[in-house]
């Protein structure tokens, strides 16, 4: 079992009831009691996420990847696994939902790559560079998430830093999934091959019908 930290809800919270508050008390339909309001609900955030303590979150874990037979692969594997405990470290020191959510996925996605070449006995060559290039410059770039995050003062550098990596999460997710897809490209090929010599001979056979001419038309428009 491990733990992962997660900051309280309340502060969230908070905003509506400070919003419900003013628009009880007071007018709301100029700009500049938005923007008090706004300014208001901002202190109330982050004085309130400072003081409440964050929650210890019970988080099940899926295993690590399981050695094999094969040494070469083994050394591969020992890496992988070393790159998933340090995604992992990341996700639990950092607290947002949104953000976390995204180093889940990148987890989730990296154990299925890995598993695809153990599966699938791939050339080692496919995932050189995904373990020697894309994995380190991951883990670096949540590293720097949760150092920024845990300044005490924030500044400019440092929101637009972070938002730029939350941003770079999104794109390495969708690298991920296609480095996943194209290891089943040669399946993908294989079950195509199959089933077109499995209908042939269902249909040489009589066991299908063919298509009709009005058919074989209606597919060519």
């Amino acid at each position: 079992m491990e733990y992962r930290w997660k900051r309280s809800v309340i502060p969230i919270y908070l905003i509506g009831v400070v919003w419900v508050l003013y628009a009880l008390i007071f007018p709301l339909y100029r700009l500049s009691d938005f923007l008090f309001v706004i300014g208001v609900s901002a202190a109330v955030y982050f004085v309130f996420a400072a003081i409440l303590p964050k929650q210890k979150i019970a988080v099940e874990r899926p295993a690590l990847l399981e050695k094999t037979s094969d040494a070469q692969l083994n050394e591969i594997i020992r890496e992988a696994n070393g790159y998933i405990r340090l995604i992992r470290q990341a996700n639990e020191s950092i607290p947002g939902a949104a953000v976390s959510a995204k180093i889940d996925r990148i987890e989730e996605l990296t154990k299925s790559i890995f598993q695809a070449v153990i599966d699938k006995k791939e050339p080692r060559s496919k995932v050189r560079r995904f373990l020697n290039y894309y994995l380190p410059t991951t883990v670096k770039l949540l590293e720097t998430y949760h150092s920024m995050e845990a300044q005490t003062v924030g500044g400019e550098n440092i929101s637009v830093t972070m938002e730029k990596i939350d941003e770079m999460l999104t794109t390495v997710i969708q690298a991920f999934e296609k480095q996943l897809d194209s290891l089943y490209a040669n399946d993908a090929m294989d079950v195509s091959a199959d089933i077109s010599v499995m209908q042939s001979i269902m249909k040489q056979e009589g066991l299908i019908d063919s298509p009709s001419p009005q058919q074989q038309e209606s597919k060519g428009e």
